[in-house]
């Protein structure tokens, strides 16, 4: 997945990436980095309690994507049986997010 968007971002572009799911393995060189001026920077998870609350703070406000409803859309627990099998014969666009404990809208309203 990195590899991919190392190869997929545009010039100066930023990435971040947290976490090893995908493997920790990157099938790359560096060449992206330097031709390209992509920068690729690590999301410490054990960050204190208070930066990471001023990082979704801004991820509220600020860093908000444009227009995040056409490019997602939450979904109950209960759909995940029925969204995942739409989204592997490719019927789906975006991103699904799991509302858990309740969840909420794109307003930041709780569900």
């Amino acid at each position: 997945m990195l590899a991919w968007l190392l190869r997929s971002a545009k010039a100066e572009a930023a990435i971040a990436a947290i976490g090893n799911a995908g493997g920790n393995r990157l099938h790359t060189s560096v060449i992206p980095f330097i031709l390209h001026g992509i920068t690729l920077s690590g999301i410490n998870g054990n960050s204190p309690p208070e930066l990471r609350r001023r990082i979704w703070e801004l991820l509220e406000s600020d860093l908000r994507p444009p227009r995040i409803s056409v490019i997602a859309r939450v979904i109950e627990p209960e759909e995940i049986d029925e969204k995942v099998p739409e989204m592997i014969a490719g019927r789906t666009r975006g991103r699904a997010v799991v509302a858990f404990c309740g969840g909420w809208d794109w307003d930041g309203v709780l569900i």
